[in-house]
């Protein structure tokens, strides 16, 4: 469960970047 958990907060950080980065681009 530890190993799931960890994914799926490595795959939220992951969008947050994504979205800050597009959001960077449309500034």
């Amino acid at each position: 469960p530890s190993r799931e958990n960890l994914l799926t907060l490595r795959r939220k950080c992951a969008q947050i970047f994504t979205t800050n980065e597009e959001d960077l681009k449309n500034l």
